[in-house]
C-alpha cells in the first residue's frame, strides 16, 4: 500500500511542517483496534515519531499510550505508508508521512496515558469491523476537526479490498496469472465499469473480473481484434471458468478524460473527445467480428425490458413519468417504431469520459470495449455529449455545456443531428 493524499486546503505560500508518524493495524478476528473521538470518527492508533526514536518503537509507544495494550515487538510487520499534504493547525502546510504496521498485542490492556490533545478529543478504545468504521467515517462532515479521517478511511478501504481479493478472486485465477500479480500491491478502480471488479497493480497490470456474458466475452474478442488498430490495452492473460471472466491486461498511458488534470481545460477536452471519435471511425471495419447495430441493440433492449432489467430510477430526468414514457416497454416500442437510418462505422459503444485516455494533447487509449463493433456513429456521438454534460454538472459548470457542445461539433466538422442524439440517449436507458 502506498497512498498519496493532498487536500489542497492550504495556502501554497505558507511554510511547510514535516512530520513522520507510525500507526498500528491490530486485528482480533474481523474486528480491529481503533480510536474513537467525540467527532464520531474512527482511526488506527498511532502518532508522531519523537526525535531520535526508531519508527517501530514509535508504534509500540503510541499504541500503549492511546489504548493501554502492549504491542508484541516480534509481531510488527510493515504494511505501507500514506503521504499527506494538508493545512496544519497553525496555518502552515502539514506534510505527514504515516507508516502503517500490522501488529499483535497482549491480551490484557493496561492503563492509557493520553496527552492533553487526546484528552480534548475524548479518545475511546473500540474494537470494530472495518466496514462499520468506513461507513461511520464517511458521515463525517467536519474535516477540519479531524482531517485524518480521509487518510485512515483510505487505509481501511485498502485492507477491505485486499481481503476481498485474496479470499474471492486470487484463488480462482490460474497459476500463470497468479505469478504475474502475487505480492504486488493494487488499487481498486471504482469509476464506471458497473458489475465489474477492477484491480490496478503497481506493476502496471490491470485485472478485470466480471460475470461471463455477451459484453465481457465481446470485450476480450474485440481487444484481440483491435491490437495494432487502436491504442487499447495489451492482453497479458485471459481465463474463464464458465461463469466469470478474468482479463489481465496492461495499464493504459495517460489520464481519463474526466480526470481533473484534463477537465480543467474544458475546450481542449471537448476537442480531444471529438478527435477520439474520428480515430475510431478510421478503423477499417472489414473483418470486424462484432456488429452492434440497431438490430442487435433493439433485440438486447427488448430482452432487458421483458426480464425487468431496466432501472427506471436511474434514467435521465423526464424519460419516464408524467411528461415521459409510462414504462420501459412503451419506450422500447417508440424506439422500435422510430429507428433512424444508420451511418455504420467502427464505434466504441459506450463512448464516455471515463473510457477515453489522453496525454500530451493526444488520445492514448480506449477502455471498456464490450459494446464496441460496427454500429451507427451517432450512438457514440450521443453518449459523448451526454457524458460531457454530466461531467460539467459534477464540477458545477453546467452553464458551459452549450459552448462545449458547439466546440465538440466544430472539431468533428459536422452539424449536430439532435433527433439522433435524443434517440440514442433514450436507447441507452434500456441498458
Amino acid at each position: 500500500m502506498d497512498i498519496t493524499i493532498d487536500l489542497k486546503n492550504y495556502d501554497s505560500e505558507n511554510p511547510i511542517f514535516k512530520r513522520t508518524a507510525s500507526r498500528a493495524i491490530i486485528a482480533d478476528g474481523d474486528k480491529y483496534l481503533l480510536i474513537f473521538s467525540k467527532y464520531g470518527d474512527y482511526k488506527f492508533p498511532g502518532g508522531g515519531k519523537e526525535e531520535g526514536e526508531e519508527i517501530e518503537a514509535t508504534v509500540i509507544r503510541e499504541v500503549q499510550e492511546e489504548t493501554g495494550y502492549r504491542v508484541v515487538r516480534d509481531s510488527i510487520k510493515k504494511y505501507g505508508k500514506v503521504l499527506e499534504r494538508r493545512k496544519g493547525e497553525k496555518g502552515n502546510i502539514m506534510v505527514m508521512d504515516s507508516h502503517y504496521y500490522f501488529c499483535e498485542v497482549e491480551s490484557e490492556a493496561g492503563n492509557r496515558s493520553l496527552d492533553e490533545y487526546e484528552e480534548e478529543y475524548d479518545y475511546e478504545v473500540v474494537w470494530m469491523t472495518l466496514p462499520e468504521a468506513i461507513e461511520k467515517n464517511k458521515q463525517i462532515t467536519d474535516i477540519d476537526a479531524c482531517p485524518w479521517v480521509i487518510r485512515d478511511t483510505k487505509v481501511m478501504e485498502s485492507l477491505v479490498n485486499e481481503q476481498f481479493f485474496y479470499e474471492n478472486i486470487f484463488p480462482c485465477v490460474p497459476d500463470t496469472m497468479k505469478a504475474l500479480i502475487q505480492e504486488h500491491t493494487f488499487e481498486v478502480d471504482s469509476i464506471g465499469c458497473s458489475g465489474s471488479h477492477i484491480f490496478v497493480f503497481n506493476n502496471d497490470l490491470v485485472l478485470k473480473v466480471e460475470h461471463k456474458r455477451d459484453e465481457s466475452d465481446g470485450e476480450y474478442q474485440m481487444m484481440k481484434w483491435l491490437q495494432g488498430k487502436l491504442p487499447v490495452p495489451h492482453i497479458v492473460d485471459f481465463y474463464t471458468d464458465g461463469k466469470t471472466n478474468y482479463l489481465l491486461m496492461t495499464k493504459l498511458k495517460g489520464k481519463m478524460a474526466c480526470d481533473s488534470a484534463i477537465i480543467k481545460d474544458l475546450e481542449n477536452m471537448a476537442r480531444l473527445m471529438a478527435k477520439g471519435l474520428e480515430r475510431l471511425w478510421q478503423v477499417d471495419i472489414k473483418g470486424c467480428p462484432r456488429i452492434i447495430n440497431l438490430d442487435y441493440k433493439l433485440d438486447r433492449a427488448l430482452f432487458s425490458v421483458k426480464n425487468s432489467m431496466v432501472d427506471i430510477d436511474d434514467a435521465e430526468p423526464g424519460t419516464f413519468g408524467a411528461n415521459g414514457f409510462s414504462n420501459a416497454m412503451e419506450l422500447y416500442e417508440y424506439l422500435r417504431d422510430n429507428r433512424p437510418e444508420e451511418e455504420e462505422v467502427f464505434i466504441h459503444g459506450d463512448y464516455c469520459l471515463p473510457n477515453v485516455f489522453f496525454e500530451n494533447n493526444d488520445v492514448t487509449g480506449y477502455l471498456d470495449l464490450g459494446y464496441s463493433g460496427i454500429g451507427d456513429r451517432w450512438q457514440d456521438i450521443a453518449l459523448a455529449v451526454r457524458s460531457i454534460r454530466h461531467n460539467l454538472e459534477d464540477i458545477g459548470k453546467e452553464e458551459l455545456y452549450s459552448s462545449m457542445y458547439d466546440i465538440f461539433f466544430e472539431e468533428l466538422g459536422i452539424e449536430p443531428d439532435k433527433e439522433k442524439i435524443k434517440y440514442y440517449i433514450l436507447l441507452d436507458e434500456l441498458f
